[in-house]
C-alpha cells in the first residue's frame, strides 16, 4: 500500500524492532492481566479511576520517542548531506585534475606552434 516511506513519517513498529522504541505499558498482575486503569506516573505514583488514563503515560513516552526518532532523522539527512558534499568535493578534485591536464596540452600545443613558426619563418 505505501510504496516509499517519508522523512517526515515515523514508523513506530520498525523503531520498536530497532530497540529505539519502547513503549510503556502497565504491568501485569499474577494473572498476566494488564489493568489499563491504573498506570504508574514517573514520580511512582499510581493513578486509579481514570479509564483513559494510560493515554497519558503513552502520549507523555511517545513524546519522547517521537523527539529521539526526530533526532535520528536530523542525524540521518546530515550523513546525506555529508554524503552529497563529499561526492561534490571529489567531483570538483577530478574535474580540476582534467582542466589542469587540458592545460598542459594546451602549453605543450602552443611550444610546438612557436617551433614550426621559427622554421618557417613566420
Amino acid at each position: 500500500m505505501f510504496k516509499r516511506k517519508n522523512d517526515e513519517i515515523v514508523d513506530l513498529a520498525d523503531l520498536q524492532k530497532r530497540g529505539i522504541y519502547k513503549p510503556k505499558l502497565p504491568e501485569k498482575d499474577g494473572k498476566g492481566i494488564m489493568d489499563f486503569s491504573k498506570t504508574s506516573q514517573d514520580s511512582g505514583e499510581t493513578q486509579e479511576g481514570s479509564a483513559l488514563g494510560f493515554l497519558s503515560a503513552m502520549a507523555e513516552s511517545s513524546s519522547g520517542e517521537l523527539e529521539a526518532s526526530a533526532s535520528l532523522v536530523a542525524e540521518n539527512k546530515k550523513k546525506k548531506l555529508s554524503e552529497v558534499l563529499g561526492n561534490m568535493k571529489s567531483d570538483i578534485r577530478q574535474n580540476n585534475d582534467k582542466v589542469y591536464k587540458l592545460i598542459e596540452r594546451i602549453d605543450l600545443l602552443e611550444k610546438k606552434l612557436e617551433r614550426i613558426e621559427r622554421r618557417v619563418g613566420i
